[in-house]
């Protein structure tokens, strides 16, 4: 892949110190209320307009061992205060895979194709596409691609943090 599906990409900062520990907490330590903060980060960001957010899916597995998709939680912050409609239900991911922390940028991109589909239609609409950390810019790639087979017109992307050490598409 040389190009990723989504337009562009927005990120607050770093995955690095603080901010890392914090989306650590909240994903895995199950604190949900550092989502809003979290997502109050976004709305300082110089965000395309959009007509709708949705958050990157877990797979089923994930979901259930979590008890809650984080991703979903800051995009609903970011929906309200944006007063954007949110699609949750929308994208769906169909394969569970293994965590992507510990894979390097071209098992990610093999890993993850076609592991996300669109339930919804999409037809002509701008999306904002909400996830916490990008590393590759695999994940974010693959779910733009599905919605934009559900006939969306554009996909960008739009993250609190992006990690420092693999390439990163912009």
């Amino acid at each position: 892949m040389d190009r990723p599906f989504f337009k562009s990409s927005f990120t607050y900062g770093l995955y690095d110190g603080i901010l890392k520990e914090a989306i650590y907490q909240l994903k895995y330590s199950g604190l949900r209320n550092l989502a809003r903060p979290l997502s109050g980060l976004l709305l300082q960001l110089p965000l395309p307009d959009a007509d709708l957010i949705v958050p990157v899916p877990p797979d089923r597995y994930r979901l259930k061992n979590r008890g809650f998709n984080h991703t979903s939680l800051i995009a609903r912050y970011l929906s309200k205060r944006l007063k954007m409609p949110l699609v949750i239900d929308g994208l769906i991911k169909i394969k569970a895979t293994p965590q992507q922390i510990n894979l390097k940028r071209e098992e990610r991109l093999k890993n993850l194709k076609r592991a996300f589909r669109a339930v919804k239609s999409f037809s002509g609409k701008r999306i904002l596409l909400i996830d916490d950390v990008i590393t590759t810019g695999a994940t974010a790639s693959e779910c733009a691609r599905a919605l934009l087979l559900a006939g969306a017109s554009e996909v960008y992307l739009v993250a609190i943090a992006r990690s420092v050490a693999e390439r990163f598409y912009t």
